[in-house]
């Protein structure tokens, strides 16, 4: 559960949503008084189809190629109420070897995998004593994000296990209209591995107007044992599988040396048209935190929209283990542009990732993607 700057404490089930409606229309606000009763429910209509290519380095396996569609219903209840359904399902058309099927089983091979349809599932508004957000785990943080912190990506497969447990307590120092300032501590550890701990101090600002919003964090943390903040961060679904450095072991069994780090997050968001919802004209966000012996891991993602709104690009970047040996480096783009009206729209977006093997190695490789989208939401 999480503190709401109204005070409500929210009951959190299964696994949170990072934003529940990611392709929201985009409307101006209107005051919920006045809000005329038949336009009380909203919705987005979406489907996307794409052919995405899967590109290992030379010698390191066949390409593979998809066709991928994704359909997306929203369903929006205004402040009490939202639903977001959809998944992209990959039809292979070439690659993968003989015993591979047509739907790419990877996507669908686990339990947790059928979870995806449902993107997320919002009861009960900000200001309720009492709401569910049900959802995926994408670019989310947990309550202050001293374990799940700007968790990512779909991996799949079987890694070895972790425990850990964390308390945190947050005093707000600063309140007024628009701006919330707050100091937090924390102690951690993982439950039946001695030794294993962390502390963490810090202090953060909220700030929020009509056209943008800003929020900031500064944490100074000590790790020994082998504990360590934000253990499942941008790069677990990999990390689980095979850590950053020359061991080439899981996380969950990585060492990592006693010390000290500081980590800074901003997230900035910026409309010129004072819209205020989820879509913006910019969106930054960034991550970094350096380690006492040398280590600096980093993350990013700055989005920024154009010509009315009718092209975005899009640029994320993840580094983790600058400075020692077997840093892993990541990379993605995406342009959207859309015509006709906006009704229909162009996508294009490519990158590097790793490939988890049956052995628990990484292959590393690329992805390209191209294609077209039609909805509702203009």
């Amino acid at each position: 559960m999480r503190m709401t700057r109204s005070g409500a404490v929210w009951l959190w089930l299964l696994l949170p949503v990072a934003a529940w409606a990611e392709g929201v229309p985009e409307v101006p606000p209107v005051e919920e008084e006045r809000r005329p009763r038949d336009d009380a429910w909203r919705n987005l209509l979406r489907v996307e189809a794409t052919t995405l290519s899967f590109l290992p380095r030379a010698g390191m396996g066949t390409n593979e190629g998809f066709l991928q569609v994704e359909p997306t219903l929203i369903l929006d209840g205004g402040a009490e109420f939202g639903l977001n359904l959809g998944t992209p399902v990959r039809l292979r058309l070439w690659g993968g070897g003989g015993a591979a099927g047509f739907v790419r089983r990877e996507d669908w091979d686990s339990l947790s995998d059928w979870g995806q349809l449902v993107r997320g599932l919002k009861l009960g508004s900000d200001t309720a004593p009492v709401g569910v957000w049900l959802g995926a785990l994408e670019d989310y943080s947990l309550l202050s994000a001293h374990l799940v912190r700007r968790y990512w990506g779909r991996a799949g497969g079987r890694a070895p296990s972790v425990t850990l447990a964390h308390l945190d307590a947050t005093a707000v120092v600063l309140r007024r209209p628009g701006l919330e300032a707050h100091l937090l501590a924390g102690w951690g550890g993982r439950p039946g591995v001695g030794g294993a701990w962390g502390a963490v101090l810090g202090m953060g600002a909220d700030a929020v107007a009509s056209a943008w919003d800003v929020s900031v964090r500064l944490e100074a943390r000590r790790q020994h044992g082998g504990f360590r903040q934000g253990f499942f961060g941008p790069d677990y679904e990999l990390a689980r599988f095979q850590a950053v450095g020359p061991e080439g072991v899981p996380l969950a069994s990585a060492p990592l040396p006693d010390g000290y780090s500081l980590q800074a997050e901003a997230r900035v968001g910026w409309d010129a048209a004072g819209y205020r919802g989820l879509q913006r004209h910019l969106m930054l966000s960034l991550s970094a935190e350096a380690f006492s012996w040398g280590r600096l891991d980093a993350d990013g993602r700055v989005a920024v929209q154009f010509l009315e709104r009718s092209l975005e690009v899009a640029v994320r970047g993840l580094g983790v283990g600058l400075g020692q040996p077997g840093a892993r480096y990541l990379g993605a783009a995406e342009a959207r542009w859309r015509v006709m009206a906006g009704k229909l729209y162009a996508v294009a977006t490519g990158g590097t990732l790793l490939f988890p093997e049956g052995d628990g190695t990484l292959r590393p490789g690329a992805f390209a993607s191209v294609g077209l989208g039609v909805d509702n939401a203009r």
